[in-house]
């Protein structure tokens, strides 16, 4: 049928005409925690520079596509500072988005602590219209005569993150104030709030050879159904090898692996196959992480 099909698609899996605003990814623990939770930021005691894509749906044209950078690090053993751009492409869909965040870290002990993050964020969302074909003409929403341009608006988020060289645990949450979008022709058009939670441990088997880390992650937007993530990581070498499984009640199953070389250069990707009954389709999810740590505490 015309290429608004996978646009179709993928509106259905993320339930509703701008209900997911904020990108979905599966490599949100460890070494890209700052993602979903800003209390996060500051928490590896480095300065860390990430540049991330994530392509949904992978060989179908229009498919969903994430790409962008981030930056973040801790001053003075205490105010983690962090920011992040990316674009967001889903058929006629575009999302630029831009995340300040800051953190401040509590010491709890000698080896754990408590950090509060808040985030001051900006969207600009654009539809292209020449692409949108509506299955009801008569819909109400959506003026396809005017529907034209560019919304732009702000919102926030903020978070706990606790975490101690064996245990991490952390909720959090976006678009606070659920903003308005003024798209011309689009009625009722805002931001969601997405809840977010994770916990996970990490367990010794052989020294610093090799430690088992069992997590789950948990996402909800607006009164959804949640979703549910659990997986296993393989933490080797003193975890400059890391390689785990996952599976997400919304129907995946992915495999990761990341490799750190002399604990500064970073390389990272990851798979998820559809395990439901959309896996006859063949379709792929990938994502894949750059980075460099930039070790050391910043005085």
């Amino acid at each position: 049928m015309k290429k608004i099909i996978i646009p179709i698609i993928a509106l259905f899996i993320t339930n509703a005409l701008l209900a997911q605003q904020e990108p979905q990814f599966t490599q949100n623990n460890g070494h890209n925690a700052f993602l979903v939770n800003p209390a996060a930021v500051g928490s590896d005691n480095k300065q860390l520079l990430r540049f991330f894509v994530r392509q949904n749906w992978t060989f179908f044209n229009d498919a969903p596509i994430t790409f962008g950078a981030s930056y973040q690090a801790l001053l003075k053993d205490k105010h983690g500072l962090g920011g992040l751009i990316y674009m967001d492409r889903s058929g006629p869909f575009r999302v630029f988005g831009m995340k300040a965040s800051y953190a401040f870290h509590i010491p709890i002990d000698k080896k754990s602590r408590l950090s509060l993050g808040v985030s001051g964020k900006f969207y600009q969302n654009s539809i292209r219209t020449e692409d949108l074909v509506l299955i009801n003409q008569n819909d109400l929403s959506i003026d396809m005569a005017q529907a034209r341009g560019i919304a732009t608006t702000g919102d926030a988020e903020f978070g706990l993150y606790y975490y101690s060289p064996r245990i991490y645990a952390g909720i959090s949450s976006a678009n606070l104030v659920q903003s308005r979008l003024n798209f011309s022709g689009v009625n009722n058009a805002k931001l969601f709030r997405h809840y977010f939670a994770v916990v996970g441990a990490k367990f010794p088997v052989k020294g610093n050879d090799l430690a088992l880390e069992p997590f789950v992650n948990f996402r909800m937007i607006n009164n959804l159904r949640p979703q549910l993530d659990a997986g296993l990581q393989f933490n080797i070498y003193n975890e400059q090898i890391k390689a785990g499984l996952l599976y997400r009640t919304s129907g995946y199953a992915s495999i990761f692996f990341a490799a750190s070389y002399d604990d500064n250069f970073l390389v990272s990707f990851s798979i998820d196959f559809i395990v439901n009954g959309l896996a006859k389709y063949g379709a792929l999810n990938y994502e894949s992480v750059l980075g460099y740590n930039f070790t050391g505490n910043q005085k």
